[in-house]
């Protein structure tokens, strides 16, 4: 089965199941969670063995901390996104989950946002089959761009056939799940959730920013 995409501002998405549902996918940790440290996001989880392990999970997003005592203007990018997950590295391996987005925190009187700030989720890795690996999860590259779930073995398209990744989350779009395989071979790993851009109760940042901000 494929390995489930990691949770923080929102849930990652599902495993698939592999060997045509005999093996099950995994499932995502509850997300959502109430902030009261800095921290980051969380990794995705690792896809099943085939006959040997899948690739590394996608880590999750890191912590960025803006703080001033006027104001604060972003004229460029800030990106905390979860990476893309691992695919299935044998016969039959399921794909790894993709890594949420971490915390973006900006702390001021003021603040501009010109540019983008976020924190979205990566790709869950394809699931692995006879005719070839599954393709690697994408790392978030846009605010408003989607981290698309890795190919499954023998380059089946994602969103296509069995076995493909997840897509991650991005502004209000859901964590996709892993796809189930009904052909003997890997399920498809997770996609990752969002994460959190923390603001001052009340401000309008203007810009591009995925996902919304929140004063939680």
């Amino acid at each position: 089965g494929g390995g489930a995409g990691g949770s923080f501002g929102s849930l990652g998405g599902r495993g698939g199941t592999g060997a045509m549902g005999m093996s099950a996918g995994a499932a995502a940790n509850d997300g959502a969670v109430s902030l009261t440290v800095l921290r980051g996001g969380c990794a995705g989880s690792n896809g099943g063995a085939g006959t040997n392990a899948s690739l590394e999970p996608g880590g999750g997003g890191g912590a960025v901390y803006l703080l001033a005592g006027a104001n604060i203007t972003v004229g460029g990018l800030v990106n905390a996104s979860g990476a893309g997950g691992g695919n299935g590295t044998a016969s039959k391996g399921g794909g790894s989950g993709g890594g949420s987005g971490g915390l973006i925190a900006l702390h001021a009187p003021s603040i501009t946002v010109n540019g983008s700030l976020f924190a979205n989720g990566g790709g869950g890795g394809g699931g692995t089959d006879n005719f070839g690996l599954g393709g690697l999860g994408e790392d978030p590259m846009a605010a408003n761009m989607v981290a698309r779930g890795g190919a499954a073995g023998g380059g089946v398209a994602c969103g296509i056939g069995p076995g493909c990744g997840g897509n991650g989350a991005f502004g209000p779009t859901a964590a996709q799940a892993g796809g189930n395989d009904a052909t003997g071979a890997g399920g498809g790993g997770g996609g990752g959730g969002v994460g959190y851009i923390r603001v001052l109760s009340g401000q309008s940042l203007g810009g591009t920013i995925s996902p919304a901000p929140t004063d939680r």
